[in-house]
């Protein structure tokens, strides 16, 4: 069987001294007309960016362009050669520069000495961005990312994410399949700063019960939010509003906030156990199936308002002793796991508003809509009841008075 398990995280974001505006920098992967051949190709060229943190960067429009564009990773300069850098990479709306010396300025006109362009604009801070959508099929491989070449901190950063257009339905295989197929890890990160996942979602078919999908070096805030994983190991991330399944061996240290995790007790890997040494958790419920597993382990920490099927949940608030008919997901069959709550979950108002990290669930509904916050990664949100439309109002009335006219 499969467990589930269902994480996702919201970033806050803290502003710093720079004066610059904040642009996102995306780049593509996985689709016709895509930017890199595979997740690897795009970190390496933005390795020439190096460290993100010194406002060197410029991404915008440009004009009048002559001859093609420049190459990724090519020397240019500027100002009659007195300023110069690297041209990262370009794609059909944006540009962007690594700055090594002078400045760049508006219509300073770029050129690697046959090809050039005109600056449009003023110079951005940058978020390194790849979207990866689903045109051919899953992503597999081993390591599939070692992420070593930049310096991020809270404004600048890279962000790995699943296109809007691709992105899961809070449910197995409905989204951007990531999974390793030889690798212990998927994700290596050891940027230092802040490094950020969305919308993905994460396997292990190699059978390996240490498959790990992000893997954050000492130093780096690793982000995790709206994320699927099933039959592999967890991560030492922070993690937001996610789902697990099959969760075996442990995480070390991290916070879990809104995470819904399902272990189903089988080929789990490290003694079918559920742990989160030294962790911290809030509006997270966990179940596991195993009666023999060291179960206790995974609320090895602090935190509040939690839920689980013994009584390791820490935090006076927290709900103990919960069977899967309490916590009421809506499927756990491997397969067609579904850890949204029905509406006789006890998960449902238990939880304690976390809004100054998250508002939003894996459906992208408002926790708390009902004033009152659920525990776990879902919202219940009942189902409203159709509006009729005018139209049928009054075909409506016009079939009573019919009636009436004819003594029915």
């Amino acid at each position: 069987m499969i467990k589930k398990i269902y994480v996702t995280f919201l970033a806050l974001l803290i502003a710093t001294s720079n004066c610059y505006a904040t642009t996102e920098f995306v780049s593509t992967f996985n689709k016709t007309g895509q930017c890199y051949s595979s997740i690897q190709t795009w970190e390496d060229a933005m390795d020439n960016a190096g460290d993100l943190t010194d406002a060197t960067v410029f991404t915008g429009d440009w004009d009048n362009q002559v001859n093609s564009d420049i190459a990724d990773g090519t020397a240019v300069t500027w100002d009659s050669g007195s300023s110069g850098g690297t041209l990262v990479h370009m794609t059909a709306t944006q540009y962007l520069i690594d700055v090594t010396s002078g400045s760049l300025a508006d219509n300073d006109t770029i050129t690697d000495g046959t090809n050039t362009f005109d600056i449009d604009g003023t110079p951005d801070d940058v978020i390194l961005v790849l979207e990866i959508y689903s045109d051919s099929g899953k992503v597999s491989g081993g390591y599939l990312l070692d992420a070593n070449g930049n310096t991020c901190d809270t404004t600048n950063y890279l962000w790995v994410r699943g296109a809007e257009e691709d992105r899961h339905d809070g449910t197995a295989g409905s989204g951007v399949w990531i999974e390793t197929t030889t690798a212990q890890y998927m994700f290596v990160v050891r940027t230092g700063g802040t490094f950020k996942v969305s919308w993905l979602e994460f396997t292990d078919t190699n059978g390996a019960a240490s498959a790990n999908p992000l893997f954050p070096a000492n130093g780096t805030t690793f982000i995790s939010e709206y994320i699927i994983a099933h039959s592999i190991r967890p991560w030492w991330a922070i993690h937001i509003a996610g789902i697990y399944y099959n969760f075996g061996a442990y995480a070390w240290g991290g916070i879990f906030y809104n995470c819904s995790i399902y272990a189903d007790g089988d080929d789990c890997g490290w003694s079918n156990e559920i742990c989160c040494h030294t962790c911290t958790a809030y509006n997270t419920v966990l179940f596991n199936e195993n009666a023999n597993s060291i179960y206790g382990n995974f609320y090895n920490g602090s935190g509040d308002y939690n839920m689980s099927n013994d009584t390791s949940s820490p935090g006076a608030n927290s709900i103990d002793s919960q069977a899967l008919t309490d916590i009421d997901w809506v499927s756990v069959e491997s397969g067609t796991e579904d850890l949204h709550i029905e509406t006789t979950s006890t998960a449902k108002d238990a939880g304690d508003d976390q809004s100054g990290v998250l508002t939003k669930d894996i459906d992208q509904e408002t926790f708390g809509d009902d004033d009152t916050w659920d525990i776990g990664a879902d919202e219940y949100v009942s189902a409203t009841p159709a509006t009729p439309s005018l139209t049928k109002i009054i075909l409506i009335s016009k079939l009573w008075l019919e009636a009436l006219k004819a003594g029915i």
